[in-house]
């Protein structure tokens, strides 16, 4: 009777144990949030008990297994939203991720080019389970090969928090309904990339890959990035640490030794404006920009990869905020200050440096002519070697978008006010041929915003009048000299050359790798050909 029962209990289990698998048990872990499989389930490291390849190019006949047979191997293939059970080993060349290329995300969106098939590239999440313990989940990333010099930044998540109609990140989604009519500008209707704050952001797995090799990995935060932009189809990211994702930074030099070695954030730009023309003219206006007296933003282009989906070139970029800037002036972040547009508006900071400063713009206009001692006031308070640099780069760039906007700058607590480079996509020939022959000083002139005033006063100072030309001169004939625009226009077009027809292909907004290439020529031109034209304005002053 005894042994009768236990047969009974055993062929029971067994039956229940079919029924559960056939109506899905194997999501049901994803039913609990974190926090509460984190108190249900006793975590255990998988890396002794899992073998797979090395991360990087794949190769489709490699496997992954299970070394001790006791524990179950169960795997995901869209970015750990669900999870099914592996009952044999797993070879990398019949895993296929979820083609996410062919989901519009913008009013503007085109289906790529020769993207209809299933991903090339692999990503999968694998864990092991085992009773009521359950192994940190791991994500191996295996690359399609290719002759691409561009370090290769994946992007792992489940894939609800990208497409999803309702909480997506990455689509036009449920907010593209709040819309009223057609009468709105395309890149500002309602669309869920437009939202922001904590509720837009998203956990990521990031791996960042170099000549096929895995550099560096961790958890962080995703969200969409930019103002206008966002309504592109290939959307800006910024990368964001916090504890709540297990590290409170970056701990790498993305950079190399010009950059610092941990960073809190970072952006992952589509180049701003300059996403339908050549993708690098900000870095190369940037670079152009080195050694110069102004704060510029590292930055290095790359390929992103998304849940093993190729998501096209970006530069990846250091984003200007108060920790960063704090870092390179050695100081803390409650002693920096910054002031932003036109108008020195508080983006950070001390109230009190706002006033002194808006104190100072406010002597500025009161005075018909600057004198002597209000221009001893404006050296005691501002950097002039920076203001300078400042003006003649963005001046000679000619950037469309100056001066009333894009404006950025800084103090570090009682020293004086430094100039921050950015957003410069609006400058070189992205407004056309004639955009060489702007003259930005008229700009300057007829403008509103702190730098007009404190230009247009400055410049009639016969003692900064002089060294303002002078300077000039330095920066045009060794920034802009010929040998050093083709050393660093060079530099991007051997990088990006090679991956520029996938790119195109992706995202069809660049037309022919032929008008490519001569955008990218425009802009070489147009800095050679800018250095007479802006000399002759400079003597005009």
């Amino acid at each position: 009777m005894i042994k009768k029962l236990k047969v009974d209990e055993l062929l029971l289990f067994f039956l229940s144990s079919i029924c559960l698998i056939v109506l899905g048990f194997n999501d049901s872990l994803n039913l609990f949030s974190k926090n509460e499989r984190n108190s249900l389930v006793q975590y255990f490291d998988i890396t002794n008990n899992v073998s797979f390849p090395n991360q990087g190019f794949a190769n489709y006949s490699n496997e992954i297994s299970v070394y001790n047979p006791e524990l179950e191997l169960w795997y995901s293939i869209d970015g750990g939203a669900t999870f099914d059970i592996s009952r044999e080993n797993l070879k990398i060349g019949n895993i296929r991720n979820s083609n996410l290329t062919l989901i519009p995300n913008s009013f503007h969106w085109l289906p790529p080019n020769g993207f209809n098939e299933e991903c090339k590239s692999v990503v999968i999440k694998v864990k092991n389970i085992h009773t009521n313990s359950e192994s940190h989940p791991k994500v191996l990333t295996y690359l399609e090969s290719n002759k691409s010099l561009l370090p290769k930044l994946c992007l792992t998540l489940p894939e609800p928090d990208l497409i999803d109609y309702n909480d997506g990140i990455m689509v036009l989604g449920s907010d593209a309904n709040e819309n009223s009519g057609f009468y709105v500008n395309w890149w500002d209707r309602n669309a869920n990339y437009k939202r922001r704050g904590v509720d837009s952001e998203k956990e990521v797995f990031l791996q960042l890959f170099e000549n096929s090799e895995l550099k560096f990995e961790q958890y962080a935060g995703v969200k969409i990035s930019g103002n206008a932009t966002r309504a592109f189809p290939q959307k800006s990211m910024q990368l964001v640490t916090h504890q709540k994702y297990g590290k409170v930074s970056f701990e790498y030099s993305f950079f190399g030794d010009e950059g610092l070695k941990s960073y809190s954030s970072l952006v992952i730009r589509n180049s701003g404006n300059d996403n339908t023309k050549t993708l690098f003219a900000d870095l190369l206006m940037q670079n152009l920009a080195t050694g110069l007296n102004v704060f510029t933003q590292k930055g290095q282009p790359i390929s992103v990869y998304i849940n093993g989906n190729y998501w096209g070139i970006y530069n990846l970029r250091e984003r200007v905020s108060v920790d960063l800037i704090a870092e390179y002036e050695k100081s803390s972040e409650k002693d920096i200050t910054i002031l932003e547009g036109g108008a020195a508006l508080l983006k950070d900071g001390n109230e009190f440096d706002k006033y002194e400063f808006d104190l100072l713009i406010t002597k500025i206009k009161d005075t018909d002519k600057l004198n002597e001692l209000l221009f001893e006031e404006i050296k005691n308070s501002i950097d002039l070697n920076s203001f300078t640099d400042y003006v003649i780069l963005e001046s000679f760039y000619a950037n469309g978008d100056w001066p009333n906007n894009n404006v950025l700058f800084y103090k570090n607590k009682s020293a004086k006010w430094k100039w921050v480079l950015q957003d410069l996509d609006y400058g070189l020939a992205y407004t056309g041929p004639n955009a060489v022959n702007l003259n930005l000083f008229d700009k300057l002139k007829s403008g509103s915003g702190v730098v007009s005033i404190l230009f247009n006063a400055l410049v009639e100072f016969e003692e900064y009048n002089n060294d303002f030309k002078i300077r000039c001169y330095q920066i045009v004939e060794k920034n802009f000299s010929d040998s050093n625009i083709d050393l660093v226009w060079n530099k991007f077009i051997r990088i990006y050359e090679p991956e520029i027809q996938k790119q195109i292909d992706r995202w069809r907004v660049l037309g022919t790798k032929e008008d490519w290439k001569k955008n990218c020529e425009k802009n070489k031109e147009f800095l050679k050909n800018r250095k007479a034209v802006y000399l002759k304005q400079i003597n005009n002053l």
